[in-house]
């Protein structure tokens, strides 16, 4: 039965909160046991959530994935079935764990993440119907696919924390091939965004915070580096500057505004197969739908495109990134089947 249903929640850190804590209120409501297990201390944005948060060192992770008694774990940590992230059978009971997958991303799957990253989950939650499709190269057909939404985009819109106005967020991806470590490329980037008279705030990817806080060189640019994992002012950005990042189309969501892409190497961690080469990668095409692409020796003699201009094709596509919207009774009868069907 669902309500004996227990439920472990994997949350590497602040950073996934906002992804899934839709899905804990849901998997609550429906009675299930619900747990809780990050690297880190979790502040919960829901009001009427307050549950004890066990904490795992990063070194003892396969330890403890080896040794959870629960019924199902929901993660938005893909790998499953990996050396650090090995599957299990319940501690208690010796019945088989059941394992889904929430994205954090609205990127296609196929080149960002490492090969067998969604291989051995039982169920994976789809943003859109674009994602589940391109899913079906990386998945065996055991794979559920549920195309639910993605729930991040209420959050955004319905937050009520405000930044100054006038914001520039600079906001680089995370990879050996950030712009952000390109520090000539980074004084010039300031000084050019500096004549727009605008705030300028930095956001490093959350694996990068710490290299970032020890930089002396970036620490120089005298500019706020934002290094809170929460991102509850993207609606109050007017400016969003980055290159291949997924939260361009977050803002682009939430404020309409266009995004400067920065053209730097895109990082592939896995080889597309010759039946994907066809694949229109969502992170590839919407740069020139929802944005400006800048190289970086160009970045001092450009002209900075801050209009919004879309024809109807364009506005199609990115219609079908952001649908279905997450509605929490459809979502909340989908988890309901599953949970019992398996």
């Amino acid at each position: 039965m669902v309500e004996k249903s227990s439920v472990i929640f994997f949350i590497e850190g602040q950073e996934h909160l906002r992804f899934i804590e839709p899905y804990i209120l849901i998997l609550r409501d429906i009675g299930c046991e619900i747990s809780i297990t990050s690297l880190e201390e979790l502040k919960f944005t829901e009001e009427n959530l307050d549950l004890k948060v066990n904490l795992v060192n990063k070194n003892n992770l396969r330890e403890y994935f080896r040794n959870i008694s629960g019924d199902w774990v929901f993660t938005t940590t893909p790998g499953v079935g990996s050396y650090y992230f090995p599957k299990s059978r319940n501690r208690i009971t010796k019945k088989k764990i059941r394992y889904v997958y929430v994205f954090h991303s609205l990127v296609s799957p196929n080149q960002v993440y490492l090969d067998k990253s969604f291989y051995k989950f039982d169920i994976i939650l789809s943003p859109n119907k674009l994602i589940s499709d391109q899913l079906k190269f990386l998945t065996p057909k055991k794979v559920q696919i549920y195309t639910v939404g993605y729930p991040v985009l209420n959050h955004y819109k319905h937050n009520n924390e405000t930044s100054e106005d006038s914001t520039i967020l600079v906001a680089p991806s995370w990879g050996k091939n950030s712009f952000l470590f390109n520090y000539f490329f980074m004084e010039t980037l300031v000084e050019r965004l500096s004549k727009l008279n605008k705030k300028i705030l930095i956001r490093p990817h959350p694996m990068h915070i710490e290299k970032v806080i020890n930089d002396q060189r970036l620490n120089n640019l005298n500019i706020e580096i934002d290094t809170d994992k929460n991102l509850n002012y993207l609606k109050d950005i007017s400016l969003l500057v980055t290159d291949w990042s997924g939260i361009s189309l977050e803002y682009f969501y939430v404020t309409n505004n266009p995004v400067i892409f920065i053209d730097s190497l895109k990082k592939k961690r896995r080889k597309l197969t010759k039946k994907e080469n066809s694949l229109e990668l969502i992170e590839d095409k919407v740069r020139d739908i929802i944005g400006q692409i800048i190289k970086v020796e160009d970045v001092v003699g450009c002209n900075l495109n801050l209009e919004n201009s879309q024809n109807k094709e364009n506005l199609k596509y990115l219609s079908k990134i952001y649908s279905p919207e997450f509605n929490y009774d459809i979502v909340k009868i989908k988890i309901q089947q599953f949970l019992m069907s398996l």
